[in-house]
């Protein structure tokens, strides 16, 4: 075809002819004007292929557009998408029967999502691909194999030579011919760095270059470095240089100008330009930051591992399910996350935080694997990929450690080296302690020993140095160094025990979970509404504490207790739900979720019983047992049965019915632990006391030791230990009132001496 002619057809189409026909003299000489038409309509007009692809794949002009038409139509109704063919455009100018035959035996022999991954293998012939299959093992590999231009026997020599150094075989591997794979490895060893990965994508010259000027300005010569030409990666370091941007690996992702737009725009945004910024060009990062911005989300990275309008797709799911935008979401396709959340819900999973990094069918497998072992799924075990997770609890159950909670954060032997060395420091391998590393946790055990600090809880949330800072810092202020100081910085520690001693504030427990700015807010708060800001006041975040203050103003409930544990939505709900049975919103009312307070009040209705005081420390299943065992056993129902879950209460009439007979099974001494009752009950009976603790069993509410002083104390001054049948008083005074009276009779005997 005439190259004048083809030339201007080709810009007719928005392609550059004059590129066109310079660059490929050879499909310029088989072209026919005829079949370039046609086969330019069918690719721009129909498919919408753009000009761009259609320069990049020459040969899709002269093959015969009734050949196209076949090949995309075949794929098409095999499962491929349009844009999976387009990208990987010169398949369809394979013979129609070839490219059937290869599919064919792709489909059967490796699946069509490594064939879809690897599309250009649909030009090789059936042939060549099972000869290289006598080369290699792994599929992947293969295919990659197979595409290249290297003869059989050339692909043997690679892999003689890969395996002879010891290099891990990769389809990169065989773009290269032998004495290129050779001169690389030379230069590798000459410059002592690993021969593997993308060191091949350049020539050993480019190798060798590059290496230089990464060993000139302190950049380690590795991964996405060797994905750009030597003099790309001089001007990438330049423009990292002169903008003070950090030089690691996913800069080189970029092109020196497109780093400088990055930059620009991170300016804009106010976000630090590095790390993961650099996975996409300047016009994509600006519409993620932009969707990023628009929905409350941080944008920084793994947002930039996904498209804008893929976020958008994911925050519609979210939505549709109420759940919290984190970056761990990010972590999944929108289809992907809307099956996790819908079998989290089916299941009984909490829909958040770490189990997003996990995929659909690892979370299947971990819920089996958690039931199979009765552990809760949630929170840290989706740290762990499946068969980790099995492995960390085995080992658990082999050294006694509870499988919970930070325990997850730790790898098989750090949790064994753990266990030794809580065990060598005679400590409870368990909590806290598995936040840190073996190393950390005997420094801090160490530390501990020399300050007399026990090592327990909060103090693993920190390191060692920052302990012996708080520690200063709590000696300074006169407050013991435990519990929950250590949720504090030593700055942050100090700041706080300044307000506190400012505001007459007690230094202890919640206030240490606030910072310095919401304890002032909180200080108004009360000061404002005439609350005294102690204790559970600190619970609340400012925002919490105004709503809260606000809704039992409207609802005229009671400030005070539990009801701080509660968010504001379940405050209105259960006062909604005291409203609708009659019940008195107050006190242990609001230890019980909405749900379960409705529950509780139906048995109390169901059975009679009345709807106040202690029934509500029980959820409704506990309170059926534990009616079903006050009348199996023919004892009579008052508040403090209440006090002792069911399957406490099971054994302790077990333990007193079989060893002191029915008439002891009264609520009150039932409502005792059952280790004390094994400890007091037979030194009653032994000193012929014990019957008179069925109408007198305030004595079980004191120790063994208190009971035979206060003994010994009523004979002492000669008073008799029964009175009218009952226990004297003296037995059911409080521990404050039982010394003042002591030291009110010693003055008195002083006094008459």
């Amino acid at each position: 075809m005439n190259e004048l002619v083809l030339e201007k057809l080709l810009n007719r189409y928005g392609i550059d002819g004059k590129t066109f026909v310079k660059n490929n003299p050879k499909v310029v000489s088989r072209c026919k004007y005829d079949d370039v038409v046609s086969a330019l309509d069918f690719l721009i007009d129909e498919l919408s292929v753009s000009p761009r692809n259609i320069l990049k794949t020459p040969s899709v002009l002269y093959y015969g557009v009734n050949n196209l038409r076949e090949n995309y139509k075949y794929l098409i109704d095999n499962g491929f998408k349009p844009f999976e063919i387009i990208r990987t455009l010169h398949i369809l100018n394979t013979d129609s029967n070839e490219l059937k035959r290869t599919f064919e035996y792709l489909r059967e022999n490796y699946g069509i999502k490594l064939v879809k991954r690897t599309a250009s293998v649909l030009k090789i012939s059936v042939g060549r691909i099972k000869k290289v299959e006598e080369l290699l093992d792994d599929k992947s590999l293969v295919l990659s194999a197979a595409i290249s231009s290297l003869s059989i026997d050339e692909m043997k020599k690679t892999i003689d030579l890969c395996n002879k150094n010891g290099i891990p075989l990769r389809g990169i591997i065989f773009r290269k011919k032998e004495n290129e794979i050779q001169d690389i490895i030379n230069v590798c060893k000459k410059y002592e760095i690993k021969p593997v990965g993308t060191v091949f994508q350049r020539t050993a010259d480019e190798v060798e270059r590059i290496i230089f000027m990464c060993r000139k300005n302190g950049v380690k010569p590795e991964g996405n470095i060797f994905l750009r030409s030597a003099d790309s990666v001089s001007e990438v370091i330049d423009v990292c240089k002169k903008h003070g941007i950090k030089i690691t690996g996913s800069v080189f992702q970029r092109e020196a100008s497109e780093i400088e737009e990055i930059k620009l725009l991170c300016d804009k945004y106010g976000i630090k330009p590095n790390g993961n910024v650099y996975r996409r060009p300047a016009v994509e990062i600006e519409e993620i930051i932009n969707t990023c911005l628009k929905y409350g989300i941080k944008p920084v990275g793994i947002a930039f591992y996904k498209t804008a309008d893929e976020i958008e797709k994911i925050v519609s799911v979210c939505k549709k399910y109420n759940i919290k935008m984190t970056k761990n979401v990010l972590l999944r396709k929108a289809s992907e996350l809307e099956d996790i959340v819908i079998y989290c819900l089916n299941n009984g999973i909490k829909p958040e935080g770490t189990i997003f990094q996990r995929k659909f069918d690892e979370i299947k497998s971990m819920k089996q694997i958690c039931d199979k072992y009765g552990i809760n799924a949630g929170g840290t075990v989706f740290l762990k990929k499946p068969r980790d997770l099995e492995q960390v609890i085995l080992l658990c159950r082999k050294l006694g450690i509870k499988c919970e909670g930070d325990i997850f954060l730790r790898t098989k032997d750090e949790i064994s080296s753990i266990k030794s060395i809580c065990d060598k420091y005679g400590v409870v391998a368990d909590g806290m302690v598995f936040r840190r590393t073996p190393e950390e946790v005997e420094g801090i055990f160490e530390l501990c020993q020399e300050t007399g600090i026990k090592p327990e809880g909060m103090i693993f949330l920190r390191t060692k140095d920052e302990i012996i800072d708080i520690i200063e810092v709590c000696k300074k202020y006169g407050i013991k160094a435990e519990g929950s100081v250590f949720l504090k910085t030593a700055p942050e520690l100090e700041n706080i025990l300044l307000l506190c001693a400012k505001y007459n504030l007690k230094p202890q427990g919640m206030i240490f979970k606030r910072t310095e700015d919401e304890i002032l807010e909180l200080l108004d708060i009360c000061r404002e509404n005439g609350i005294k800001p102690e204790g559970n006041t600190f619970k609340c975040s400012p925002d919490k504490l105004r709503r809260l203050i606000s809704i039992t103003s409207v609802h005229g409930i009671k400030l005070e207790g539990t009801i701080f544990d509660k968010t504001c939505d379940e405050v209105i709900k259960i006062k909604e739900i005291c409203d609708r049975y009659g019940v008195v919103p107050y006190g242990v009312v609001f230890q019980r979720s909405s749900e379960d307070l409705e529950n509780t009040i139906k048995v109390c209705e169901k059975y009679g019983l009345k709807k106040e005081g202690s029934v509500f420390r029980r959820t409704a299943p506990e309170l059926e047992e534990t009616l079903r065992l006050c009348r199996e056993n023919n004892i009579e129902i008052s508040g403090s049965i209440f006090k002792v879950k069911p399957s406490k209460l099971s054994k302790t009439i077990d333990y007193v019915k079989s060893n002191y007979g029915e008439q002891y099974l009264t609520s009150l001494i039932l409502s005792k632990n059952i280790e004390h009752l094994k400890v007091v009950l037979p030194y009653l009976e032994k000193e012929g006391l014990l019957p008179y603790v069925i109408n007198s069993s305030s004595i079980l509410d004191l120790r063994l030791d208190e009971i035979i002083e206060r003994k010994e104390y009523i004979e002492s001054i000669g008073e008799d230990l029964i009175v009218n049948g009952k226990f004297n008083i003296i037995f059911g005074k409080t521990r404050r009132n039982y010394e003042k009276l002591k030291n009110n009779q010693k003055q008195l005997k002083m006094n008459m001496e």
